[in-house]
C-alpha cells in the first residue's frame, strides 16, 4: 500500500500529491512498514485507498474534518478503514460537527471503541457500529444537523 502510493506521489501524479497534501494538512501520515494495528501511532493509517475513495465520493472538506477529528482523539490505530469510513458517515449526517471538532474528538475520545465494537458484533448488520456511534455522540453533542 505505502510503497504503492509513495511511488505515485514521486512520479508526480497529482491525485496522489492533492491527497498526500490534504493528509498531512491534518496530520496523517502513511505507515510505511507493516504493523499489528496495536503499534499503531495516533496519527498513522494503512486506508490511504480508503482515504482516496471517501474525498473523491464526498469531498476534501468533509474527510479532512473527518481525519483531523480521529488524529485529535490520540487513540492509536483509530485511523482504521472502518474508523474512517464511519467519520465520514458521521460527519455527513450531523455536518455542524464540523464546527465543533475538538468537542467531537473529546466525545469519540470517550468512547469505549472496543465495547462498541462488541457490541455491534452482537447486533450484526452493516451500520451497527455506526448507528452506536451516532447515538453516543448525539447524546453528547446534539444532532448536528
Amino acid at each position: 500500500m505505502y510503497k504503492a502510493f509513495a511511488t505515485r506521489v514521486k512520479s508526480g501524479d497529482p491525485q496522489a500529491r492533492s491527497l498526500q497534501r490534504m493528509m498531512r494538512a491534518v496530520g496523517v501520515r502513511v505507515c510505511s512498514t507493516s504493523k499489528h494495528s496495536d503499534y499503531v501511532h495516533p496519527n498513522e493509517t494503512f486506508a490511504v485507498n480508503t482515504i482516496d475513495r471517501l474525498r473523491r465520493e464526498y469531498g476534501e472538506r468533509v474527510v479532512s474534518a473527518a481525519l483531523e477529528t480521529l488524529v485529535k482523539t490520540q487513540q492509536p490505530g483509530v485511523l482504521s478503514q472502518g474508523m474512517i469510513t464511519h467519520m465520514v458517515q458521521l460527519i455527513r449526517l450531523f455536518p455542524r460537527w464540523v464546527e465543533r471538532k475538538d468537542e467531537l474528538a473529546a466525545a469519540v475520545r470517550k468512547m469505549d471503541l472496543a465495547a462498541l465494537r462488541s457490541q455491534a458484533r452482537l447486533i450484526g448488520g452493516k451500520g451497527a457500529m455506526m448507528a452506536l456511534m451516532a447515538s453516543e455522540l448525539s447524546a453528547e453533542l446534539g444532532r448536528g444537523r
